[in-house]
């Protein structure tokens, strides 16, 4: 067999497993503490039209955010303790994504940037 036999061989197996073009992308990933000074951190970055998860967890008694809104999606989540709260979505401008406490006293956000 010839290498570039080979090379086709290998390339096709590639695309059978997953690799093809037009698969969903991964999600890019936000982890976020919520802990009794507020949202850690309070500022994230992503890049605009990729899908996001949004992973939240409190891990202190002591704070006020016991729940989690997305104001201007209209998306509210309660915060149990220790446990991960993911919200998904794909932000199709840029701009900010603003997340705040249920009492408005902690807010953070997710910069959404242009695309690549």
């Amino acid at each position: 067999m010839s290498r570039v036999t080979i090379l086709l061989a290998v390339l096709s197996m590639a695309g059978a497993i997953g690799c093809r073009k037009g698969e969903p992308p991964i999600p890019q990933q936000v982890r976020v503490q919520v802990t009794d000074h507020g949202f850690v951190p309070a500022v994230a970055t992503v890049k605009q039209d990729r899908p996001v998860d949004l992973v939240l967890v409190r891990t202190t008694n002591a704070s006020c955010a016991k729940e989690v809104l997305l104001p201007d999606s209209g998306i509210r989540r309660e915060l149990p303790l220790n446990r991960p709260v993911v919200i998904e979505f794909t932000p199709t401008r840029e701009g900010q994504v603003e997340f705040v406490c249920a009492t408005g006293q902690f807010s953070g956000k997710v910069v959404v940037e242009p695309g690549t």
